[in-house]
Parts: structure tokens; sequence; C-alpha cells
């Protein structure tokens, strides 16, 4: 999947956003790749042989010289065109936590139209894919329920800054070894990287509804340093903590 490929190579070659006339078409392959997030509508596709309906917040990739049929109802989409792209699986990702996603595309169009700037726009691409690798989890094996246990004890109490792996290993018995195995095995990250995409989603919601302080949301998500809570913010949502409250 795109979303977890180690060898991607593109290059930029435009990121705008578009409106599709309602309708079917038959669009012969081109020479960019798209990967493209729905905003609005929807677009009905079939793509060698696959058939799938792309709807709002989902993620769609179309590989380059590759042809496909397409019906479009009140589509709009902000849409990344790549060349010299090195992967070829037409894919729709559907994400059910998709606002930051759609925070990470509109904050690269709106960086790519003001600037062009072609490392901020991979980086910001390299962003995106992540948080969806993030959000793409693999399916637990529910006998594992020494790890279930621990999992839901993060869940439980990731707000807390004190948490920790010895922490919660010391409470359920388990090695640091296998627990640090088994997030790597089930989830693709680390323990620290499960941690901290739990409190920055839930930083992410407090901060859109933009009723509490920025310190205040840093302090009820676990981040006892305000400063790197922003900086933090930034980094991976491209916009400070105060930007995305207004």
């Amino acid at each position: 999947m795109i979303y977890n490929f180690d060898e991607l190579e593109f290059k930029i070659l435009t990121v705008d956003e578009f409106c599709h006339t309602d309708g079917k078409f038959n669009v012969s392959g081109r020479p960019h790749s798209a990967l493209s997030f729905r905003t609005e509508g929807e677009g009905r596709f079939t793509i060698e042989g696959k058939s799938f309906v792309s709807k709002p917040g989902d993620v769609l990739f179309i590989p380059h010289n590759v042809s496909y049929e397409v019906e479009y109802v009140k589509s709009k989409s902000i849409v990344f065109h790549l060349v010299n792209c090195n992967y070829m699986q037409a894919e729709n990702v559907e994400i059910s936590n998709f606002a930051p996603v759609k925070v990470l595309f509109e904050n690269a169009m709106k960086e790519w139209k003001e600037r062009s700037c072609v490392n901020g726009m991979k980086s910001a691409i390299y962003g995106i894919l992540q948080t969806i690798a993030d959000e793409k989890t693999p399916r637990l094996e529910s006998n594992d329920t020494v790890f279930l246990q621990c999992v839901q004890y993060i869940k439980d109490n990731f707000c807390s800054p004190s948490l920790s792996l010895k922490e919660i290993c010391e409470k359920f018995f388990v090695s640091e070894a296998t627990l640090r195995r088994k997030f790597n095995k089930y989830y693709n990250v680390s323990f620290i990287q499960f941690l901290s995409r739990l409190r920055f989603d839930k930083a992410f919601s407090l901060l859109l509804e933009g009723t509490s302080s920025v310190s205040s949301i840093a302090r009820s998500c676990g981040f006892d340093d305000e400063k790197y809570f922003s900086r933090a913010i930034k980094k991976k949502f491209g916009a400070t903590p105060s930007s995305l409250m207004r």
C-alpha cells in the first residue's frame, strides 16, 4: 500500500483543488500520477477491473498511464499531481479519523500556491502518508489477551504525562522487549509513536473545538511542555495550535 511503501519516489508537478463535472467519463492513462483527498461528493471508479466509491474523507491514488472509468457526483478534491512516481497500485483508502489528513492536504495546497516549495511539498506528502499509516492498523489477535489489556490501559491513561513503557510492563508482567515487538507487529509503530498518536489525535480535536487555551489542552493531553507541544503540532499538522483553533 502507498501509505507503507518504503521505496516510494516521486516529483511534484502541481497541487490544486478540482471540481469535477457530474457525469460518467472514460479517462485515458495520463503521464502523471494523482494523490487526492476528496472533500465533497463521490467518485465511482472502475480501475483495472476493480470498482469502488471514493467518498468525502477518502484518499485516492491513481498511477500514471492507467486508464479508468469514473462517475462523478458533486465531486471536489485536493489533488497532488506527481511525476516519476514508482508506485503503480491504484487504491482508495478510507480513513475513519480523516480530519488531520484534511488539514494536511489543505495546508500543503496553501503552501504550494504561496511558495511552490518542492521540498516542503515532498515533506507534506510523506507526513500525509505517515498519518494514514498510523490510522490504518492491522487487526489484533483476539487471543493475545495480555497485549489487548496493555493497549486498553494505554488508551485509558494516555493523558497522564508520567505514563511509561516500564509502568505498563510492571503492571501486566510482560517484558519491555516483548511489548515493543508486539507494537511493531500489530501497529507497525513503536510504543512512543502509538502513545503520541493518541495524544495528538485528542489534542487536534480539542484545538478544533477552540474552547480551551493551548496550555490547558497540552496538559490535558499529556504534554508537560507547552513550547514542545506547539512545535510538535506545527510539525505534524503544518499549522500552529492557535491557527487550528481559529
